[in-house]
């Protein structure tokens, strides 16, 4: 390969011939009119396009597979990308091609207070693309490259890698160690993982702070969804469908910390909260029942291989009428898989209650509340009986988690940890204590005798949603991660505490000047960041809420342009699916209109005698994508149309979908 000058120069100061992503662009790629989606190929005068994003990752990978295999042998040859893959930064990918099997690994010297930090492969060979991760923001990383040859000798190499500032430049977050015990400064360097929120981001820090990797595009509020092997649920912020609460998103994507995207999943009503693994490789999440007007209340099973939706359990089943009074009345915000796969461990917030289900059988097996929610309703039975004193009780908690390695367990019993918002706004009840306080408790379960204890209880900073716990057996320690407090100021929005398990001593504390929804502990998965990426039969899978044939409209040669909003692409296309940004509730349809015939999504509209109506005002603040599948709709010339609050506007944009049986 020729170098250009710049490479030449950075290879001069770093050790290495560096380059940015661009080296391996994409975007002139053709989108569509070499891929096939569901049985069309599609023209179109909509510029701003997005190839799937586990295509065009594929693609990149390629380029540099291609690039790999022209190389010379030898370090001297050796090319490193910045960010190859775009959506998290503080990455690289380093090229090496060795004349004799080698294993190579790295490691990132340590600053600030940080640990050096070293991976690498375990196997040996002559090709090597070697995924760099947890790189420092805002200097020049030191990195030493050792090639180790089969016979046991290693050389080292230096080189330099320069990153940016990252997480102030990109959402202006600050993570600061506010307090650490002396006699736990010097413990070895873990990871942490932050996600969520309103203003907050998605990055991986570490114990001094420092942060070691960003995905630089903001999900959902709720955060990333981890998967196992360093995989993760991103949903995306800005493609939703307007419920009859909050919005949801409903495109995922799983990712990986090099910005790998995997798979893409459309689903029709959308996702939020959580989602987990299960041990045949699929994932449970939460949905909305949606058509009988609820939200937040739905568990679905989602097939990896496919996005069809192979189970589901509306909680409006196995509940009576009694708190059925808002739109999200239970509120679940986590789900757990428990030892059987079809039994779930569910967070229900606004009936302060955690209850376990079986999906398969659609079945309500326990609640964990106090009993006297339930005692005037059909479930009352169901409720698990306290051993002792629990005072105080809990109230909208989240995030609950089962301990698996729990010290001196009692094996009949299940330890559960989540965290106590203590606040009672969206379901007052008559024992609520007050606010002021939040706490992490730890509760076991007796499932034989039907009862349930509180085995330690930690108070912390009151943070009034969201939130979670960790229990770390390996140190001993306890943390509470305060999402979003009660009380912020301009620095102060959030907070992460670490606890001595045993003795409840407070050992360490970071500050968020932004809020978060979860802080979960972070391994990099070297081993699958470096496993090139799986062919899939297809990579867009699910489906979204179809089009479906229309009147054709009045007046649309009198329709307006549709208005502009500065730094927003108003229309796009995103695989097969037309994209119009507009106000939740107040976009409320997209049609597509030809000489012929016409189709159309119309948002508002739930069923024949169900109108979508919104009480919540600050929705109509909340500006996304509203979607149009092309899918099923016919070969033809369409011009796209939408209605906002009730005026028809001209979007200026066409598709022009060709039957690819006639373009073969």
């Amino acid at each position: 390969m020729k170098h250009n000058l710049k490479a030449k120069l950075k290879k001069a100061v770093y050790g290495v011939y560096t380059y940015s992503s661009s080296l391996i662009n994409t975007d002139d790629d053709p989108i569509l009119s070499h891929n096939v989606y569901n049985g069309h190929t599609c023209e179109t005068n909509i510029t701003s396009t997005r190839m799937p994003f586990p295509i065009r990752d594929r693609r990149r990978e390629k380029k540099m597979t291609d690039l790999l295999k022209k190389m010379e042998p030898g370090f001297q040859n050796a090319i490193l990308i910045i960010t190859p893959y775009l959506r998290v930064v503080l990455t690289a990918q380093l090229l090496l091609k060795t004349s004799k099997p080698s294993r190579v690994t790295y490691t990132i010297k340590g600053i600030r207070g940080s640990d050096d930090f070293t991976t690498g492969e375990k196997d040996f060979s002559t090709d090597h693309m070697i995924p760099i991760v947890g790189l420092f923001e805002d200097t020049k990383n030191t990195v030493i490259i050792h090639i180790e040859a089969e016979n046991g000798e290693i050389s080292n190499k230096k080189i330099r890698i320069k990153m940016p500032e990252v997480l102030q430049s990109y959402f202006d977050i600050r993570i600061k160690k506010n307090f650490e015990k002396p006699e736990i400064a010097n413990e070895k360097d873990r990871f942490f993982m932050v996600s969520g929120g309103y203003r907050g981001a998605t990055c991986i820090f570490d114990s001094h702070a420092n942060t070691r990797g960003l995905l630089v595009r903001r999900p959902q509020y709720y955060g990333i969804f981890n998967l196992e092997k360093g995989h993760f649920l991103h949903s995306e912020h800005f493609y939703k469908r307007t419920t009859f609460s909050a919005p949801l998103s409903v495109i995922i994507q799983e990712t990986d910390w090099m910005g790998r995207t995997h798979k893409t999943f459309f689903h029709e009503i959308g996702y939020h909260h959580y989602a987990a693994p299960l041990p045949d490789g699929n994932f449970v999440t939460l949905s909305n029942s949606f058509y009988d007007t609820c939200v937040e209340n739905k568990v679905i099973k989602i097939d990896r291989n496919t996005g069809e939706t192979l189970d589901s359990f509306s909680m409006n089943d196995a509940f009576d009428d009694t708190y059925k009074t808002r739109n999200d009345w239970c509120h679940i915000n986590s789900i757990v898989p428990m030892d059987d796969p079809d039994e779930l461990l569910l967070c229900m917030r606004n009936i302060h209650s955690i209850c376990k289900i079986n999906l398969k059988e659609k079945k309500l097996i326990w609640i964990m509340t106090n009993p006297k929610m339930f005692e005037n309703t059909a479930q009352k039975d169901l409720v698990l009986t306290p051993e002792g004193d629990f005072d105080p009780w809990f109230f909208q908690q989240h995030s609950a988690e089962i301990i698996r390695d729990y010290p001196n367990a009692d094996p009949d019993r299940l330890y559960i940890t989540f965290y106590d918002n203590h606040d009672s706004a969206r379901r007052p009840v008559d024992w609520y204590d007050k606010g002021g306080t939040a706490y992490g408790l730890i509760v076991s379960v007796d499932e034989k005798s039907r009862t349930f204890r509180l085995e330690k209880r930690f108070p912390t900073s009151y943070a009034i949603t969201r939130s979670n716990t960790v229990y770390d057996s390996e140190r001993g320690r306890y943390f509470t991660m305060d999402a979003r407090l009660a009380e912020q100021t301009e620095e102060l929005a959030a907070d992460m505490r670490e606890w001595d398990f045993e003795t409840g001593e407070l050992m360490r504390e970071y500050t968020f000047n932004q809020d978060f929804f979860a802080i979960r502990p972070f391994e990099y998965d070297y081993e699958e960041l470096a496993r090139p990426l799986k062919k899939e039969k297809k990579y867009v899978l699910g489906d979204l809420f179809g089009a479906t044939p229309c009147k054709r409209p009045d007046g649309l040669e009198k329709a307006a342009p549709l208005p502009q909003r500065p730094d927003t692409d108003m229309v796009r296309l995103y695989s097969d699916v037309v994209c119009v940004w507009g106000s939740d509730q107040e976009l409320s349809e997209i049609i597509a209109v030809s000489d012929k015939e016409s189709y159309h999504v119309d948002f508002n509209t739930v069923s024949e005698n169900l109108r979508l109506t919104q009480p919540i005002k600050y929705l109509k603040e909340y500006g996304f994508y509203h979607l149009m599948p092309l899918k099923g709709i016919p070969e033809g010339h369409y011009d796209i149309y939408v209605v906002i609050k009730d005026k028809l506007y001209n979007t200026g944009c066409y598709v022009t979908l060709h039957d690819v049986k006639k373009c073969t």
